[in-house]
């Protein structure tokens, strides 16, 4: 009986410990998310934490995903209508910028806007 009671104790003392655990740490968002400003027409593009992105009908919407760097920059791919068009961009260490250039090696830039 005493074993029972000694493994009831060290079981509710373990989901206590559980309990307060802390929660897995949250993934921070990437940098890229938010509203920006594009140096051409001055479209708005959302680029959303779901790996989308949407811009005006003229744009249209795409996927993105970050490009893999041995540097300190955060690049990413850019790809719109199902790969129609597709830009390559890296974003500015303080986070409010991107330089980016187009398959056809256009250049163009953003500012954050939210």
């Amino acid at each position: 009986m005493k074993a029972l009671v000694a493994i009831a104790l060290s079981f509710v003392a373990f989901c206590s410990l559980a309990a307060d655990a802390p929660a897995a740490k949250e993934k921070k968002p990437d940098p890229l998310i938010g509203r920006w400003r594009w140096s051409v027409h001055n479209y708005l593009i959302d680029i959303l934490d779901d790996g989308t992105m949407k811009g005006p009908r003229e744009v249209g919407a795409g996927v993105w995903k970050a490009i893999p760097t041995t540097t300190v920059e955060r690049k990413y791919q850019l790809n719109w209508r199902g790969g129609d068009g597709v830009d390559t961009i890296t974003l500015s260490a303080d986070g409010k910028k991107l330089n980016g250039k187009a398959l056809d090696g256009f250049k163009f830039t953003a500012a954050r806007v939210e």
